[in-house]
């Protein structure tokens, strides 16, 4: 069956979120949204990003929809109803279950510039066919819904090519560096790859495997916190995203040739790095 088109709009508007403030929203039908200016926090069930336009969107019903978009924005949606959109446990994704295949990924799907003007037609057609009173046009909304969750959820072209597929993966991995709770499985189904896939693209990219890339960036922000704080270490290492102490304590002195209290001894004094060095950004 086709998704049936409660409601489709497109509006241009300026935010009323100051930076890191929310306006929460639960929707009693699915939604699928484009938005092609805007940038900030967005948060669909437990899922939790920093996102930048132009990005679409899929959420199913009764999950939450908290926007911190911030200054001028312009947006399309579609409030619809189709059995096949699933709700994921823990809402850290979302899903399509249809004639026996089944997708999962996350929410936020961010697009190429050829993807924008394919996504904006297809919008503007659901809108002036979700006017119209009869069957035919309905159907035909219907199936442009289809057309737009079909792109939200193809992986192959997800994010325009492996260099491009690798660099979100590792501004989320920044992101999300210090929280135990979000695995690199989960990142990189939000990228909509598979793990394997994806680790074999960071590698060839970064010279470095996506766990060193992590454990790097956890033992930097951990080394800033040792020599600009008087917090135990069991407080640093749990706070940067390692399971305990002693395994922190290892991983440190491979990297830095000293135990971290041996460190913060010897430089008693505050100091910043910056994450690890990314390839030069190469033309698309």
């Amino acid at each position: 069956m086709l998704p049936w088109v409660h409601q489709a709009a497109h509006y241009k508007s300026v935010s009323p979120n100051k930076p890191g403030e929310f306006h929460d929203y639960y929707h009693q039908h699915h939604v699928v949204g484009f938005k092609a200016v805007g940038s900030g926090w967005y948060q669909s069930g437990n899922e939790l990003i920093e996102v930048r336009a132009p990005y679409m969107g899929l959420l199913a019903a009764g999950e939450l929809d908290r926007n911190g978009i911030v200054g001028p924005h312009d947006m399309y949606w579609v409030k619809f109803d189709w059995d096949a959109v699933r709700r994921q446990p823990g809402d850290r994704s979302v899903g399509i279950d249809w004639n026996g295949q089944r997708i999962r990924r996350g929410h936020i799907r961010h697009l190429s510039e050829a993807e924008v003007r394919h996504v904006i037609a297809l919008f503007q057609d659901i809108l002036a066919m979700a006017r119209r009173p009869d069957l035919s046009s309905r159907l035909r909304a219907g199936a442009r819904v289809v057309d737009l969750i079909a792109l939200w959820a193809d992986v192959s072209a997800a994010e325009g090519g492996g260099e491009r597929a690798v660099r979100i993966y590792r501004n989320l991995i920044e992101q999300h560096a210090s929280d135990p709770s979000m695995s690199l499985a989960q990142i990189a189904e939000r990228v909509g790859l598979s793990g394997d896939h994806l680790g074999a693209l960071f590698h060839k990219e970064m010279n470095m495997t996506p766990v060193e890339y992590r454990t790097r960036l956890r033992l930097l922000r951990a080394r800033e916190l040792l020599v600009s704080t008087a917090r135990p270490v069991r407080e640093i290492a749990l706070e940067v995203g390692f399971p305990n102490a002693s395994h922190f304590t290892r991983l440190f002195r491979a990297a830095f040739g000293l135990s971290p209290r041996g460190y913060a001894r010897k430089h008693a004094y505050a100091f910043t790095e910056r994450a690890p060095a990314a390839p030069a950004a190469r033309a698309e």
